[in-house]
């Protein structure tokens, strides 16, 4: 976490720690969606041999969820620093700014349906891992807001 406090908002403006946290959202989206795809083709072609093997699915969450999660609530917690007053809607403008991105990818998604290169299954996962981020993520973000402590 060491690393991306270097990324973390320095001042007050709402807008600003949006767009670096829409930024950063975006980029977590590529690395994360990269990850979570060749682990899921991977899964898949292992399962076409012949070798009876479980979607990887609680293995993304538990690597690339949870430290996503962690990251945006710190991320949110680092611009309450900041903020002296009205810190709940600033903090809610924060979190829905930053998290365009992933509205976007998953309207991509959702328009593409069945035209992406992927199985059905592994549509439906990934399509419900994106909508599990896209509802969480803002929250996250507006919980590490709220915490004002130390």
């Amino acid at each position: 976490m060491a690393f991306f406090t270097k990324y973390f908002p320095k001042s007050d403006n709402q807008i600003r720690a949006g767009v670096g946290l829409a930024i950063l959202n975006a980029v977590f989206l590529a690395i994360g969606g990269g990850i979570v795809y060749t682990l899921l083709k991977l899964a898949s072609y292992i399962r076409s041999i012949g070798v009876l093997i479980p979607l990887p699915v609680w293995l993304i969450l538990f690597f690339i969820g949870i430290p996503y999660f962690t990251f945006s609530f710190e991320y949110g917690k680092a611009y309450s620093k900041n903020v002296k007053n009205d810190y709940i809607w600033r903090g809610l403008v924060v979190a829905i700014i930053g998290n365009i991105p992933s509205f976007a990818l998953l309207y991509i998604i959702k328009s593409a349906g069945g035209s992406i290169a992927a199985s059905a299954e592994m549509y439906n996962i990934i399509n419900n891992i994106l909508e599990m981020l896209v509802a969480v993520l803002p929250i996250m973000t507006f919980l590490g807001t709220m915490d004002r402590k130390s």
